[in-house]
């Protein structure tokens, strides 16, 4: 990213990651015995020149990578970074285990909507792997739509993998970006919001698998009509 900016929102921050920040990818990361098609696109494994080439490399024009810190402590809790270089900007983030289940990477990723929005971006796509339902169960609360089942090649994660691909509509989520000035509070979903989101993610806990199969199938036979 070619110019220095964050964004504060009640619990956390996001800034720019910076060649020192590598230091703390390895901490989170270095360590940590995981498939790599849980995050193919982060280094594996992760070391501090690893960390630097990455941070580097996410750092241009049409890469924007954003450090998420803690704002209580300033404690460094992960990255999100986007790839606006794609036709529909291409979001990823992750969270360091220490700081599963708190909410941060769904915090972290309305977040980098309002940066995403406020420099013109009217959309945004992401895309996780089928046993990740925990970054999927993220972008439902987000307000990511699934879109479908399509084949990625990721040599780290042994070659050709099915992904799930999300995408959202920034035009229509003025609510997921107004800010609680001094309440203190996360921003917030409108109750039709919520009941979709709840439908979602029955369907998710339910049948991931052929939701998703089902969708892009549809995808298919529409392509060949």
């Amino acid at each position: 990213m070619t110019e220095s900016c964050e964004e504060i929102v009640p619990r956390i921050t996001l800034r720019p990651l910076k060649p020192e920040n590598a230091r703390n990818f390895a901490l989170l990361l270095g360590g940590v015995t995981r498939p790599a098609s849980m995050m193919a696109r982060l280094p594996h494994p992760c070391t501090r020149s690893s960390a630097q080439d990455w941070i580097e490399a996410h750092s241009t024009a049409d890469s924007w990578a954003f450090g998420i810190f803690r704002n209580r402590d300033r404690n460094f809790l992960g990255a999100v970074a986007l790839n606006t270089a794609e036709a529909v900007p291409e979001l990823g983030y992750w969270v360091g285990r220490p700081y599963w289940s708190c909410g941060y990477a769904t915090e972290a990723v309305h977040a980098i909507q309002r940066i995403a929005a406020d420099r013109g971006i009217t959309r945004l796509a992401a895309e996780t792997f089928a046993q990740n339902q925990a970054s999927q169960r993220v972008l439902l609360k987000a307000g990511f739509r699934p879109e479908g089942a399509v084949p990625r090649d990721f040599p780290a994660a042994q070659g050709t993998n099915d992904v799930y691909r999300y995408e959202k509509d920034l035009r229509c989520s003025h609510s997921f970006f107004a800010r609680a000035a001094g309440t203190g509070e996360n921003p917030t979903i409108e109750p039709k919001k919520t009941a979709e989101l709840a439908a979602l993610n029955r369907s998710l806990a339910v049948d991931t698998a052929g939701v998703f199969t089902a969708t892009a199938r549809l995808h298919t036979a529409h392509n060949t009509e």
